[in-house]
């Protein structure tokens, strides 16, 4: 078979096997649909493993089982990748079909997950064990916000999410990404208040999200040197702050509240409420937490010397 007539028919299978899961999804819902029904529908061949390779550039990420990946929106568009026959099928149409795919409650937990993890770390790690933090900044010009972090913006290489865990490891390296008036850091410095306040002097903003080990996590909104509201994405009833209700417009349609065990449909776990609070990050931003952050190619500093 000529590459032309390969290329044809690869084509016409992305195109099927695409077609075929919007329609499952539409049809059954995402945690209903597997990759059997997907490949009997778009008549493709299953893989010979049953697990989903997902990539990003040169970089891999963990092999994720088929039935969670496939509750993932992301796993089938832009950059990620199935094997049929052991031959790699690239999704096309990335940003056309995000916004038809986002049905994943937990999709912005999902792709965190995903773009912080990469193949070959323990497979027991995740972020509460890792730990994670990020600092988003209004109002700062980069080098308020270098000073305030100690990084040294001489040192100071373009670099993806995917990247800056080896790197702060390596050598203390903090991801520093720029977009529209914002300024994010991963990781985000101290979540301690007086830390995110300094951060906020002359009418600046700033959002932190933090996650830890002892299961705590944390998102916080402060202004001018307050701190308006303050809440653990699992219980939001219990905001703090000089203004609790500042951002109740925002959190509409999100859903943060853990579910009991009494409640068997609609169910609200963990992951749900760090997507919530995650999105409510984007809103506030006015950015698109996905990809303007956490798949965008921005920047890596390293800390300034003692």
């Amino acid at each position: 078979m000529s590459d032309v007539k390969r290329a044809q028919k690869a084509g016409e299978t992305r195109r099927r096997i695409l077609a075929a899961a919007l329609e499952l999804f539409v049809q059954d819902g995402h945690g209903a649909t597997n990759l059997h029904d997907v490949a009997d529908k778009a008549g493709a061949a299953v893989p010979r493993t049953r697990t989903l390779s997902l990539t990003a550039g040169d970089h891999a990420r963990q092999a994720t089982p088929w039935p969670k990946a496939m509750s993932w929106a992301d796993d089938i568009i832009g950059r990620r990748r199935c094997a049929p026959h052991g031959q790699a099928i690239d999704y096309v149409d990335g940003l056309t079909m995000r916004s038809r795919l986002m049905h994943s409650a937990t999709y912005l937990h999902d792709l965190l997950v995903s773009t912080i993890f990469t193949e070959g770390l323990d497979a027991d790690m995740d972020l509460w064990t890792l730990g994670f933090n990020a600092t988003w900044v209004q109002g700062a010009n980069i080098e308020t916000v270098a000073s305030h972090f100690s990084l040294d913006l001489s040192t100071r290489t373009p670099c993806h999410l995917s990247d800056i865990l080896d790197h702060n490891i390596d050598d203390g390296s903090q991801w520093v990404a720029e977009v529209g008036s914002w300024i994010g850091v991963v990781p985000g410095g101290s979540d301690n208040d007086q830390f995110i306040l300094s951060l906020t002097a002359d009418d600046r903003q700033a959002l932190s999200f933090s996650m830890d080990i002892s299961g705590n996590a944390w998102f916080k909104y402060a202004r001018d040197g307050r701190m308006v509201v303050a809440f653990d994405p699992m219980s939001p009833d219990d905001r703090v702050g000089d203004d609790p209700h500042a951002l109740d417009h925002m959190m509409e349609g999100l859903r943060f509240e853990l579910s009991g065990p009494e409640v068997h449909e609609n169910y609200v776990d963990t992951d749900e409420s760090i997507s919530s609070a995650l999105a409510l990050i984007g809103r506030v931003t006015e950015t698109d937490i996905a990809a303007d952050w956490f798949e965008a190619l921005h920047s890596r500093a390293r800390p300034t010397s003692s």
